[in-house]
């Protein structure tokens, strides 16, 4: 599976662990997988799918984000109040 189509079957369950417990382990390994293989544009896309679609606040879950993805963690949005 190319990672394209990877990150568009992790979305929903990244986000319903998220939306559930504000945190990503109930999906831990579609994290695992895309942890070191995505584009910025990519990252990017899922932190704002995940914040969309979560009804979470993003200090909930915002931290493991980054600790998942530190390369593009200068690029996210501010966080929404």
């Amino acid at each position: 599976m190319d990672i394209e189509a990877l990150l568009n079957e992790a979305k929903p369950f990244l986000t319903r662990s998220v939306s559930k417990t504000g945190e990503f382990y109930l999906a831990q390994e579609y994290l695992d997988q895309l942890k070191g293989n995505l584009s910025l544009e990519q990252a990017l896309s899922l932190y704002e799918y995940i914040r969309d679609e979560s009804q979470r606040l993003e200090e909930e879950w915002r931290d493991e984000f980054t600790d998942s993805f530190p390369e593009y963690e200068e690029y996210l949005p501010d966080p929404i109040c």
